[in-house]
């Protein structure tokens, strides 16, 4: 009975070292643990973020892109998302001339380019007559020819004058209407602008804020940056951004893709000796 027991408590010690092991085997899966999400200071765009020195950078990089395009764009507007998503800064179109006005223009500017025309011939008419006149005068009547020469010197700055005007554009008066719609396309225009210079610092901000703390240090060491944060152009920052994560990618693949090639071989040649 008490050998029986002792078999019995036996079976049992190895059941509990059975269990040990499992209890070891737990150990190590929990060593194992969930790898963190790295977030940035925007919650909405949890999980995207620029980073360096990992394999998926760079496409994370480029994912987190698009997600803060579009995450931008229904904040701040198209404007500020089309820049973004294609990488042109936006300039906002200039304003238009009311419609009733470029209508006209065709047929004024043809009106005022005749006159040009005209006086421009009746100047150089004038300007002949006065030099003939010159040419016959007594040379010892001084006074005469003083007084001529003056006039001619006149006609002659206005032709200069009147061939200047012809190589220039010619500006339509408007009407008081069409005055005040073309203030408020101007306005229109410039609020646009000043509009979207505001949104890309804030885009900018949001970007920044995506970087995790060591790629923002790479970007301060960075001899561009204090540029790039003095005018807070995002995609200026979207340049030095990729241009510190392809540096680092590149100088981390070629160890990594070493190493790969290193452990395929040793297994490899497991793999034969087994065999």
């Amino acid at each position: 009975m008490v050998a029986g027991g002792r078999g019995r408590a036996g079976r049992g010690g190895r059941d509990n070292n059975n269990n040990g092991r499992g209890g070891r085997g737990g150990g190590r899966s929990g060593n194992h643990r969930a790898r963190s999400v790295k977030t940035g200071l925007t919650k909405e765009l949890d999980g995207h973020i620029f980073d360096l020195g990992e394999r998926s950078s760079a496409d994370l990089m480029r994912t987190t892109q698009i997600k803060i395009a579009q995450y931008i764009g229904t904040l701040y507007g198209g404007d500020i998302m089309g820049e973004l998503e294609t990488k042109t800064e936006f300039v906002a179109p200039s304003p238009k001339y009311p419609q009733s006005a470029v209508a006209r223009q065709p047929n004024y500017e043809a009106m005022i380019r005749s006159q040009q025309n005209n006086e421009l011939a009746t100047l150089t008419r004038k300007a002949a007559r006065i030099q003939s006149q010159i040419d016959t005068t007594d040379p010892t009547n001084l006074n005469m020819i003083d007084t001529l020469e003056e006039q001619l010197s006149d006609i002659n700055n206005k032709i200069i004058r009147i061939n200047y005007d012809l190589n220039s554009n010619i500006e339509l008066p408007l009407t008081e209407e069409e005055k005040g719609e073309w203030r408020q396309t101007q306005k229109a225009c410039g609020e646009r602008q000043t509009k979207h210079l505001s949104n890309q610092q804030k885009a900018f901000a949001i970007i920044i804020g995506q970087c995790t703390q060591r790629l923002q240090d790479k970007l301060h060491d960075e001899a561009g940056w204090d540029a790039v944060n003095k005018n807070q152009k995002p995609l200026e920052l979207y340049t030095l951004i990729e241009k510190v994560v392809m540096q680092q990618t590149g100088d981390e693949y070629p160890p990594n893709n070493l190493v790969d090639n290193l452990l395929a071989i040793s297994t490899l040649k497991q793999q034969n000796n087994q065999t």
